[in-house]
């Protein structure tokens, strides 16, 4: 049997069908590339927050002696969170002030 030609109709959809994949793949393909790198990022900030932890356990043992007791251990847990709220709040504001500034000099 011969190939009929297609009615413009049917053609049109199998194209859109065909673009409707390709679109999905390319989709696809950009998520994976993105939470690929979303995971590697958290990676590298949990390898940097053990490196944290260690040097703080060091400096909070140099200071205080050696963390033994469970309320060494929750005071311990205290300052390094006191310690991650004032930077968390520090950058904040800066990553504001700088929002603030950006979103003014590009109304100007």
């Amino acid at each position: 049997m011969m190939n009929e030609p297609q009615k413009p109709k049917e053609q049109f959809i199998i194209e859109l069908d065909e673009l409707f994949k390709k679109y999905e793949l390319r989709r696809m393909r950009d998520s994976f590339f993105e939470r690929t790198a979303i995971l590697i990022i958290a990676a590298a900030g949990l390898i940097a927050a053990l490196a944290w932890e260690d040097a703080l356990k060091q400096l909070f043992k140099d200071i205080f002696g050696e963390i033994s007791t469970t309320t060494e251990k929750i005071f311990y847990s205290l300052v390094v969170t006191g310690i991650a709220v004032l930077i968390s709040l520090s950058l904040g504001k800066a990553i504001k002030k700088r929002v603030t500034k950006n979103n003014l000099d590009s109304r100007n």
